[in-house]
């Protein structure tokens, strides 16, 4: 299926879970175009509590594919945002963030700024 996405100009990303080793992943990494790391412990939840430990994470995948995209997905906020792209991360998704804020264009544009 990866194949066939990539024919027709699809990026394909992997996505690993938290509890997901990395290690175990090194091999088939440069086969996607990005690695989505979910920044949460259980899936499926919207809105749930960033885990810090994703941060070695990225610098890791960053360590090893210095050129691959890292989506951070899961309790991204203003706070940590700076951190994560510091970090290594090119991709945030931060839905919660933009739609639990009392002010949406101003969260929007905090977050473009960083």
């Amino acid at each position: 299926l990866k194949d066939e996405f990539k024919k027709k100009d699809i990026l394909v990303y992997l996505a690993l879970k938290m509890e997901t080793s990395l290690d175990d992943k090194v091999g088939i990494i440069s086969e996607f175009d990005g690695v989505q790391l979910m920044s949460i412990e259980r899936l499926g939840s919207y809105g749930q509590k960033f885990t810090e430990n994703v941060i070695p994470r990225i610098k890791f995948l960053k360590s090893k594919f210095p050129d691959i995209d890292i989506e951070i997905d899961g309790g991204v906020n203003i706070e940590n945002a700076k951190t994560l792209k510091n970090s290594g991360a090119t991709s945030l998704a931060v839905g919660s963030t933009i739609f639990k804020s009392k002010n949406i264009k101003d969260t929007i544009k905090k977050l473009q700024q960083i």
